[in-house]
């Protein structure tokens, strides 16, 4: 008979001294039930994903963050995080399992998942300084912008259109006036003076999923939460701190886009990030 993936996994974290942790998915009793069966000295690392439709759903559980950060540990998204990876000490597993309690199967008719030790062919090392490379920690600042999201939005749900998972993949803001977003929301395209500028606007608003009828707080809630849950910006914001032509250089080479391209793209998101991300 096959190991369950949560018998798998508990008996992979029992006193290990080291963790890490990454999933899409993350609830907070799953995640809370692994770390408890660690060491309390242990060195603990949580990538995962979040975007607007998986925290208002409950997919994923903001209070993971606290959970991790209490216990000394690092908490950082990933935007593009598909893998389910989980690595004690020096036991590493792999597979389709979220950290859910459906997911790692010890909830009532649990998922058929799938959770196992990789295989000679794959570099551990090498996933995990990718991970470390291509995501960034969840400050305080942005933590509560999560938090204030969740809590003022959770009516929104019921009319968000479904979003494939790769939605934001490849976008990166189009218009170069984020203030346009809102007159195209509001049916006001008329006084955008740039009619070049409109059809951008336009489908910035499709690939943001922005819902229908919201005030303009919660408008600007849900731009500035899809901005920090997307892959370009956050590539944008991973290289703030480097010079002008080293930003590019990076963004051209991740993107495979050219160094003009580059530059143009990071100038639109950074004025985005001015508008929106300011804090």
């Amino acid at each position: 008979m096959s190991v369950s993936p949560w018998d798998a996994l508990l008996a992979a974290c029992q006193g290990a001294s080291t963790a890490v942790i990454a999933a899409p998915y993350i609830k907070l009793d799953a995640l809370t039930k692994t770390l408890d069966a660690l060491r309390r000295d242990a060195a603990i690392e949580c990538f995962t994903r979040w975007n607007p439709e998986d925290i208002l759903s409950g997919a994923s559980d903001l209070e993971c963050r606290a959970a991790v950060v209490e216990r000394g540990g690092r908490f950082r998204l990933h935007n593009r995080l598909h893998a389910k990876y989980f690595r004690f000490g020096q036991s590493a597993l792999v597979g389709s399992a979220n950290l859910t309690a459906s997911g790692l199967s010890y909830a009532h008719r649990g998922n058929l998942e799938i959770l196992c030790e990789p295989g000679a062919g794959f570099d551990a090392d090498e996933f995990e300084r990718t991970l470390r490379r291509e995501s960034r920690d969840v400050t305080d600042a942005e933590f509560l912008q999560w938090r204030q999201f969740a809590e003022t939005n959770r009516d929104a749900l019921g009319v968000v259109k479904p979003v494939d998972d790769a939605s934001l993949d490849d976008w990166h803001p189009q218009t170069r006036e984020p203030g346009y977003l809102w007159l195209c929301y509001t049916g006001n395209q008329a006084n955008i003076p740039s009619s070049e500028q409109i059809p951008l606007a336009a489908q910035d608003l499709q690939a943001l999923n922005v819902p229908p009828g919201m005030s303009e707080t919660k408008f600007y809630d849900w731009i500035r939460i899809r901005l920090l849950a997307s892959p370009f910006v956050n590539s944008v914001m991973r290289l703030e701190a480097s010079a002008d032509e080293a930003a590019w250089r990076a963004l051209s080479a991740e993107w495979d886009i050219s160094m003009g391209e580059a530059s143009r793209r990071r100038e639109t998101a950074q004025s985005w990030m001015r508008r929106f991300l300011s804090e």
